[in-house]
């Protein structure tokens, strides 16, 4: 059978087409289960969480940023909830360090800065989260 290059190129497009939606598809999943596990977050009360936090817990630190940045259970701040995941980022939190850069890259409780955008998204993948094909994906340059 001869090489036929159009329809290599072709098997690669889908291949690479199936991998970004199944990518879409794990990133929908954690969505879903992060929204699943944060209901049970606001029915803590807010200063156990703070407490906890303060005490450099991480997953509380995280909790309590996500309470910011939604204004669940607590008034919405953008800049407490920066504050915050990045108290979790700094105790190596993957998901905190994905919701830092999409703080840098929308501007949201500090200013707007895609290169620390990219550098977060990058330090996420390198945790092993599948963030790594997100970066390359929406935050290269498109020329």
């Amino acid at each position: 059978m001869p090489y036929n290059k159009d329809k290599f190129l072709d098997q690669i497009s889908f291949v690479e087409t199936m991998q970004k939606i199944l990518i879409w598809l794990f990133l929908l999943f954690c969505c879903y289960a992060n929204a699943q596990n944060n209901n049970n977050i606001y029915e803590q009360n807010s200063d156990d969480i703070i407490k906890l936090a303060t005490n450099n817990d991480v997953k509380a630190q995280f909790d309590l940023a996500s309470m910011y940045y939604s204004g669940k259970g607590v008034p919405q701040d953008y800049k407490q909830s920066f504050y915050w995941y990045s108290k979790a980022a700094d105790n190596n939190h993957v998901g905190a360090q994905a919701m830092l850069a999409i703080m840098y890259y929308k501007g949201q409780g500090v200013e707007q800065d895609v290169k620390k955008a990219q550098e977060y998204f990058k330090l996420a993948g390198l945790e092993g989260n599948v963030l790594r094909y997100f970066i390359q994906e929406f935050t290269q340059d498109k020329n």
